[in-house]
């Protein structure tokens, strides 16, 4: 039923927006390429944006490493946004239970949302949910002293926190899916099959064992 109902509501947004004058999208992957599917050529892509003054490798805070519990060679993966079905940071909690204790990592998990129960009912120590960080510049800070942003999201129409990541100096270990096509190349991450957390911690490993400075010079450029 809810595929039929999904059908007939796109066969309408796609007889209904044909009569525009122009449509845009803000990135190809994750809007526009659909939107040509229904039958609407003439689409523009304008991206958004991140202000590079507010993000960047510069906020790095080593006291909120050291009171996470983190020595320079342990890492600290990164995500923030809803915690919800949509978002899909069960499946970043996921990948991070499957990476070897021993590695040392731990995961912040940033922001509020119905997930949140289920995955502090885990009881694992090593993943911090300090909830929504509603300050642009703390929001910065966290995401400077981290090492890879993690995102299971498979319906980015953009991916804000992508770029927001990126700008910080974090390589990104996502999802190839939507927007985040657009968003991250193997220069700059990785990509894996929507739903896997084995291969997303194999691209955690991956990435954290790899040449991290040329990914986060990069993202920085990208």
């Amino acid at each position: 039923v809810g595929r039929t109902i999904g059908r007939a509501f796109y066969a309408y947004a796609g007889m209904l927006y044909r009569r525009f004058d122009a449509v845009y999208a803000v990135s190809e992957n994750g809007g526009a390429t659909k939107l040509r599917d229904y039958g609407i050529h003439d689409v523009e892509v304008v991206p958004l944006g991140v202000e590079v003054g507010e993000f960047g490798p510069n906020r790095r805070d080593p006291h909120l490493r050291q009171r996470l519990g983190l020595a320079d060679g342990q890492p600290l993966l990164v995500y923030a946004g809803r915690l919800d079905n949509e978002k899909k940071p069960d499946l970043v909690a996921d990948a991070f239970q499957r990476l070897p204790e021993s590695l040392g990592a731990k995961l912040a998990l940033i922001g509020e949302g119905p997930l949140r129960k289920d995955i502090a009912a885990r009881k694992d120590p090593r993943i911090i949910m300090p909830g929504y960080v509603r300050d642009r510049a703390e929001l910065a800070r966290w995401l400077a002293s981290g090492d890879i942003y993690v995102s299971g999201m498979a319906d980015e129409t953009f991916g804000i926190s992508i770029i927001e990541a990126q700008a910080s100096g974090l390589p990104v270990v996502g999802v190839a899916a939507g927007a985040m096509i657009d968003r991250v190349t193997d220069a700059m991450g990785r990509l894996g099959p929507v739903g896997d957390a084995d291969t997303m911690a194999a691209n955690i490993l991956d990435v954290w064992n790899g040449n991290r400075e040329p990914m986060a010079r990069n993202a920085c450029e990208h």
